[in-house]
């Protein structure tokens, strides 16, 4: 996302998800490069091949604190991995991968990803939303915050209105926008995403080159157009701004590329399940013990059994739903047996 004037916010397709890699807690991650030489060698190429069957390529921010994790793109690439090499390669493997070739499809770096991750058998739960994430833990606040450099992640994708909504209206007392928003920036996100409410409009954030990873990113930051606070908080750190202010004159992307990856790679070893903990999970976001009873129940002809409490979700996307429950956006609905 970014055009070169806000006013050339063009209308995100719908097929725009943002794939996201949280950092989480610290562990110490015993995860290598090349480690499915062995058991599915063909791994990291099956994922490659099914993103590019993608037509037109989804551009995806690999990180974004607030995002989500596409569904159908990330259940395609499992379901081709599982044909190939069954239980083998786990979905928080797949989603690592993802990442980083959605950023290679985008005109962007590549970097060796290490591997070895297992999923969660249960989800987490500080938030009763709709789904269930690989992951094990939900980020913490001394793991979710972002360097100068993964925040250019926010060069690619676009988000939702009500993550950046309250930086329009009734910002302060003083203030009914958020004052370190560009004013023209600020008027034109507004004639998208009418109300804090507005649930269906995307917004690109990077105006003008969404689909495409570069530094224009920094370039909008520097004149106040972030679309987010955090962008907008790396003006107020003299480092940071001095990294947004280098990085925005064009002149260094070979150096933005390069700390973009050494930071995936960073953010990618810590909060993981490895060795013999955990599972490899047959389907995303569906614990493997969920997603056999529900096989099971296919089997004989009954209704997949309800989702308890203890598979609800950290408010990533992915299966079960939220069946009714305070808290949830949805009502209960009915589960295809997988």
């Amino acid at each position: 996302m970014g055009c070169g004037e806000v006013g050339e916010l063009e209308p995100p397709t719908p097929w725009i998800c943002p794939i996201v890699l949280s950092p989480l807690p610290p562990a110490v991650a015993q995860l290598e490069v090349g480690y499915y030489s062995k058991t599915c060698p063909n791994a990291e190429a099956i994922v490659r091949n099914e993103m590019k069957k993608s037509s037109p390529p989804r551009p995806a921010s690999p990180v974004h604190s607030s995002g989500s994790i596409s569904t159908t793109a990330s259940s395609e690439v499992k379901a081709k991995l599982e044909a190939a090499c069954p239980n083998t390669v786990s979905c928080a493997d797949v989603l690592a991968i993802m990442a980083r070739d959605a950023v290679v499809l985008a005109k962007g770096p590549t970097w060796p990803v290490p591997l070895g991750r297992r999923d969660g058998k249960v989800c987490p739960r500080p938030s009763q939303t709709s789904r269930c994430s690989p992951r094990s833990s939900p980020p913490t606040a001394s793991t979710s915050r972002t360097s100068p450099s993964s925040s250019g992640a926010h060069t690619l994708g676009t988000a939702h209105c009500p993550s950046y909504a309250s930086r329009l209206y009734d910002f302060s007392g003083a203030h009914s926008a958020d004052p370190s928003l560009d004013s023209e920036y600020a008027d034109r996100l507004r004639t998208r995403c009418k109300s804090v409410g507005d649930t269906a409009t995307l917004s690109e954030m990077d105006p003008g080159s969404y689909r495409t990873f570069d530094t224009s990113y920094y370039r909008n930051v520097a004149k106040r157009r972030g679309l987010f606070q955090s962008d907008a908080a790396l003006l107020t750190d003299v480092n940071t701004r001095e990294y947004v202010q280098r990085i925005a004159t064009g002149k260094f992307d070979d150096v933005f590329f390069k700390d973009f990856g050494e930071s995936m790679v960073k953010m990618g070893n810590v909060g993981v399940i490895t060795g013999a903990e955990g599972e490899i999970r047959k389907k995303c976001y569906i614990p493997a013990k969920m997603h056999e009873r529900a096989a099971a129940a296919a089997l004989i002809g009954l209704p997949p059994a309800p989702v308890q409490d203890d598979l609800v979700s950290s408010g990533r996307p992915g299966i079960p739903d939220c069946p009714g429950r305070p808290g949830c956006p949805n009502k209960p609905a009915a589960h295809a047996a997988s």
